[in-house]
């Protein structure tokens, strides 16, 4: 089964563009890592085993136009499953093999699992429950199948005030869809944390440039007076709990 995985990037550092794409050459499942410059290519790519799209502008919408293009680009090049990998994040050696193997057991279009929590060093800060399959799936957490592929063009067509919150809305697309989903309980997903609230609610000093979340707080509220589905519990931080280093469900 051929998988690509696909991963923006902006202005990201070499060593942590580097260590994403180590991961996803890592895999025991092997994926292409399709990496797609916003606008800011690094060279070192192109002699790289990904293969390497740049975008001549920033579009400066979170990485959804590049998501978009890299997506339809996968499916032309007849892919069987595409997954997303943010350029600050890496994946479990196993991550990949994971979802195919969901996908093979369960039939499911689109498969997801669980990330756990980390500090802008790399190092481990906790767990996240609320990439649960149900509510919410973080982009990284998400691998999608053949019959759900008709659904990826709309990483284009989020709206300009809604890209801040363009997992939650790919997730309400797909959960909604009709289509079968299935979930693995595991944290095969390393998340690099940056926003301020994790860190506090973990009990943790946050990071010199920690992001505040009132952007999307604002657009949350937008997304109510549209009449969109209304978000549940997924950005509810509470649920973003830490459990002690070293203990997990996986």
């Amino acid at each position: 089964m051929r998988i690509a995985v696909v991963t923006p990037y902006y202005d990201e550092t070499e060593s942590v563009l580097r260590a994403c794409h180590d991961s996803v050459r890592g895999q025991t499942h092997a994926a292409t890592h399709i990496m797609v410059a916003d606008g800011h290519p690094q060279a070192w790519i192109d002699s790289s085993s990904a293969q390497h799209i740049v975008l001549p502008v920033s579009h400066r919408n979170y990485g959804d136009t590049p998501r978009a293009i890299a997506s339809v680009s996968a499916i032309t090049q007849k892919f069987d499953g595409i997954a997303y990998l943010d350029a600050d994040n890496w994946y479990q050696p196993d991550h990949i093999e994971s979802m195919v193997q969901l996908h093979r057991e369960t039939g499911a279009a689109i498969c997801s699992t669980r990330r756990s929590m980390h500090r802008i060093d790399g190092s481990l800060m906790g767990y996240c429950f609320s990439s649960d399959g149900e509510d919410f799936v973080d982009t990284n957490c998400l691998a999608v199948f053949r019959e759900a592929f008709r659904l990826l063009p709309c990483w284009g067509l989020i709206p300009d005030w809604a890209h801040v919150l363009g997992d939650r809305m790919m997730w309400h697309l797909l959960r909604d869809s009709g289509l079968k989903r299935a979930h693995l309980p595991r944290f095969t997903v390393c998340y690099r944390d940056s926003y301020l609230p994790h860190y506090l609610h973990m009990g943790e000093n946050p990071p010199e440039g920690a992001r505040a979340t009132n952007e999307i707080l604002q657009a949350i509220g937008r997304w109510d007076k549209e009449g969109l589905p209304p978000f549940r519990k997924e950005f509810d931080v509470r649920r973003s709990s830490e459990i002690p280093s070293g203990r997990s469900d996986s």
